[in-house]
């Protein structure tokens, strides 16, 4: 058709065509499959062509979503199905390494430096299979996941009274519906709140405004219907309401705040039984996976190690009963903030609910010991270091649960607080309680319940 000698784009062209059948009956369709009602072939289709190539994916799977940079003439692209983001060069037509991300990366987005359009080397994914974002800085060689952004889930429940439901003719029953809503981004964009006076973003004010896939959880009255939510994903204070959505990882101011870090490096892959430890949690490798919680798929080469033991820690990415046991359970106390070939840095978490202390913010997370029992591999130090500041709250208060009881004249609504796990309060339905929601961490990585 001579469409290799185009060199003007765009072009529009017609195309006529038609085909015999075997016993000569002749038919006209158009580039869509779409027979057309024109009289003995006398017809045109309209196509329109542009320039372009079609590259596959290296290591093939899907794309779910695709962001271009012109600071680095680069396009990036979310392989959900390899839980990576490829990145194609735009000056050589070709791709690059790709970055391992959390699990089933879709969204992408890039990180803005001002409201004109500036964004700085850095990309910001939505894992959709797991419950976080990956903060990419796409400026190293080769690019390095720094982060993972953990997301909130809401539990809204629906409270109400019912006479006809109680035990005895004076008492109430009190009645909860729990609709847990999920966690789990989708589609992503980012904003920027602007320092005063300049159209440049505030350093501790950079929101990622994103949908969420829904869940089961959910129950039937929001069923099938996603939300939209944002996240600021450089700051969180107390005093501010516009800080988050709903609610911060944790609520208490923590200016200044710098969690402890530690790096582990393998020269070679894992051995059989051979252990790594983290604040007292044993991770064991095994040529042969049991279903014991801490146990951990050597794989072929140290970067199959590094993945796994990533995967087993956040209990995010991997496959769950083949690289790390089925049954195992979330580090209470650390997560693997960056991870990739023979390297996995860990960042101590700022509470820990089964830890005894219960901080690990700040200088606290320099107390979080490292050992192993590698042959080809090594933590940096002993214990976790570089954590600064302390910004530990007065209390953290978790609601647990809401009962009514009988009083004299009158019921007694009971709700149970508590206090770092160690207190309880009974309010009678006479009493007025003002509780300052700024001042109070909420912290736990199973529910958060206000």
């Amino acid at each position: 058709m001579g469409l290799d000698t185009v060199t003007t784009f765009p072009l529009e062209v017609y195309v006529t065509a038609f085909a015999l059948d075997s016993v000569g009956n002749r038919g006209v369709l158009s580039q869509t499959s779409v027979a057309l009602s024109v009289a003995d072939g006398e017809t045109a289709d309209t196509v329109i062509l542009v320039a372009g190539r079609t590259f596959a994916l290296p290591q093939g799977g899907t794309v779910a979503d695709a962001i271009y940079s012109r600071n680095r003439n680069e396009v990036y692209f979310t392989n959900i199905d390899l839980d990576q983001v490829e990145i194609f060069d735009i000056a050589t037509n070709s791709f690059k390494t790709p970055v391992a991300v959390g699990s089933r990366p879709w969204g992408i987005a890039l990180w803005p430096r001002d409201t004109l359009g500036t964004h700085a080397d850095t990309i910001v994914v939505a894992n959709s299979g797991g419950t976080n974002m990956s903060i990419v800085d796409m400026s190293l060689s080769p690019p390095v996941e720094t982060r993972r952004h953990a997301l909130p889930n809401f539990i809204i429940h629906r409270v109400r009274t019912d006479p006809t439901e109680g035990t005895g003719g004076d008492r109430l029953a009190l009645i909860i519906e729990e609709h847990d809503f999920s966690d789990r981004p989708q589609f992503l964009g980012m904003v920027c709140r602007v320092t005063t006076g300049s159209t440049l973003c505030a350093q501790d004010s950079i929101i990622a405004v994103y949908s969420t896939t829904p869940t089961i959880d959910q129950g039937a009255t929001f069923a099938s219907r996603g939300t939209i939510r944002w996240e600021n994903l450089t700051a969180c204070k107390a005093a501010d309401p516009v800080s988050t959505g709903e609610f911060c990882d944790d609520v208490v101011a923590t200016e200044g705040l710098v969690a402890a870090t530690g790096t582990l490096t393998l020269t070679d892959v894992a051995g059989n039984a051979e252990t790594v430890t983290i604040d007292g949690k044993v991770y064991t490798f095994q040529t042969t996976l049991i279903n014991n919680d801490g146990n951990v798929l050597r794989g072929a080469d140290f970067t199959a190690s590094i993945a796994n033991l990533t995967a087993a820690i956040n209990l995010d990415g991997g496959s769950v009963g083949t690289a790390y046991a089925a049954v195992t359970t979330l580090h209470p106390s650390v997560f693997v903030s960056a991870s990739g070939g023979s390297v996995m840095i860990v960042t101590a978490k700022k509470y820990c609910n089964s830890c005894s202390p219960n901080w690990r913010g700040g200088t606290a997370g320099n107390a979080i010991t490292t050992d192993e029992l590698l042959a080809n591999g090594s933590w940096g130090g002993a214990t976790l270091t570089g954590g600064i500041g302390s910004g530990e709250p007065e209390s953290h208060f978790f609601f647990e649960s809401a009962t009514t009881s009988p009083g004299a004249g009158a019921d007694t609504l009971q709700i149970i607080l508590h206090r770092d796990r160690q207190t309880t309060t009974v309010l009678s339905a006479a009493s007025t309680v003002t509780v300052n929601f700024a001042k109070l961490g909420f912290r736990d990585t199973t529910f958060v319940r206000n």
